[in-house]
């Protein structure tokens, strides 16, 4: 059944107010139809929520809970009923309301973006690189606020000795150049099946031979590319087969160190005078070939004597690295003099031997950050052996070690004789974990 007169009458001055807001709120779109003026308000709202969405992202998570809400409800609202005059009036006040939060979000999204802190979960980028460099050449080395940062975590102050330059972190590189016996093959490679005591191992010493064939050339060629130095420890007997490849050493800038005749001729077995004479030999070979006379030694698997360290000094070097019982370089007394002993890393490139390489990614990149973060004047080894680093798989991994740690402002790669000259000059014989931070 129809309205009565009087209700329609009433509906229509009702309507006749609204159309008269609308109009006095719009007075340029009085021309248009209601159907035309919807459409325009809704099409406008949609492409300033797709402007604040697209252009800001955060904004678009900020704006989520009005959209899930007001949205919906005005968009769909708008729709059902944009034949009717009454819906133009509201359709712009959603507009206001949804332009007006939009702003407000995208101010809360600036403030976010501004406070938001970096995190280091992955090497930093050349921009916050550049900004974290001049950060800390503002804030001064090493007396830095705790607000450095290093893997999201504060970075303590140092308060006590600090490496040359201020530096907070030593990295040395060493890598093992080695070779056997006539006929002889390594103890160990990357097969997992051995062969019968008494059988000739023609794989392991073929595998053994990388080292001077490749690796050594590959370590070398990347250390350059990388602008770090290494310490080469070098069997004698390699610098008698290969002289080209210790010339090269010497001659892209980095160090040779002594280290045994052939990697399975130990110190450990030979008697005093032999051990004497076999150092002095291995020193001659390798200043003949290399053209510069080494500083310092390692003994091959870490088999030295208790005569080694003053036989060594002997010789008048400077530093030895048979050391794994500390964390920095320090000062040793001789019979025949004072000596260095830099620590060398207990944890290389063997250890991935038959398992991934990315696990010198962990491992190495785990210590950098915590050393980094609390323990300034920290010193960490990175090792490889040629025949085994020396390879695409294990080299790969390396350079991108480094080249993490290289985004770092107050890291210093140091050889292992300017560890060992630190050392000589140093106040102190022994900078103890105890005395720098208790």
């Amino acid at each position: 059944m129809p309205p009565p007169a009087a209700e329609v009458t009433m509906k229509r001055i009702g309507r006749s107010g609204q159309e008269s807001r609308a109009a006095s709120f719009a007075p340029g779109w009085a021309a248009a139809g209601p159907d035309t003026v919807a459409r325009t308000v809704l099409i406008t709202t949609v492409l300033i929520t797709t402007v604040l969405i697209t252009t800001v992202p955060i904004t678009a998570v900020l704006i989520r809970p009005v959209l899930k809400t007001a949205g919906p409800v005005a968009v769909a609202t708008t729709v059902a009923s944009c034949r009717s005059r009454r819906m133009v009036g509201s359709s712009l006040a959603f507009l206001r309301f949804l332009v007006r939060r939009g702003c407000r979000s995208f101010l809360t999204c600036r403030l976010l973006i501004i406070n938001q802190r970096p995190r280091r979960n992955s090497p930093p980028s050349k921009s916050s690189r550049r900004t974290e460099t001049r950060d800390a050449a503002s804030m001064g080395r090493l007396s830095a606020p705790a607000e450095v940062r290093s893997g999201g975590c504060p970075v303590e102050r140092a308060n006590g000795p600090t490496w040359p330059n201020g530096k907070r972190v030593a990295v040395a590189v060493t890598v093992m150049y080695e070779t056997w016996a006539e006929g002889k093959a390594p103890n160990y490679s990357v097969q997992t099946t051995h062969l019968k005591p008494g059988t000739v191992d023609l794989a392991g010493r073929a595998w053994s031979t990388y080292g001077a064939r490749v690796g050594v050339w590959r370590v070398v060629r990347t250390l350059d590319r990388l602008q770090i130095p290494g310490t080469f420890f070098t069997n004698a007997r390699c610098a008698e087969l290969f002289p080209d490849t210790v010339a090269q050493i010497v001659r892209s800038g980095h160090d040779v160190g002594g280290h045994n005749y052939t990697q399975d001729a130990l110190l450990a077995y030979m008697e005093p005078e032999e051990e004497r004479a076999t150092i002095g030999r291995c020193l001659g070979i390798l200043e003949e070939k290399a053209g510069k006379r080494p500083t310092g030694w390692l003994s091959s698997v870490l088999a030295f004597t208790e005569h080694t360290t003053s036989f060594l000094a002997a010789e008048k070097l400077k530093w030895h690295a048979d050391v794994t019982y500390i964390d920095l370089p320090h000062r040793i007394e001789t019979p025949n003099g004072v000596l260095a002993a830099v620590p060398n890393s207990d944890f290389t490139d063997n250890r991935v031997l038959r398992s991934s390489p990315r696990d010198l990614w962990d491992v190495y990149k785990g210590t950098f950050d915590y050393l980094y973060r609390t323990e300034p004047m920290s010193m960490l080894v990175l090792t490889l052996h040629c025949h085994f680093g020396g390879r695409p798989m294990i080299m790969s991994v390396f350079e991108e070690i480094v080249r993490y740690m290289q985004q770092f402002p107050d890291v210093w790669f140091a050889r292992h004789e300017e560890l060992a000259d630190w050392a000589l000059a140093a106040p102190v014989p022994e900078h103890s974990y105890k005395a720098r931070f208790f």
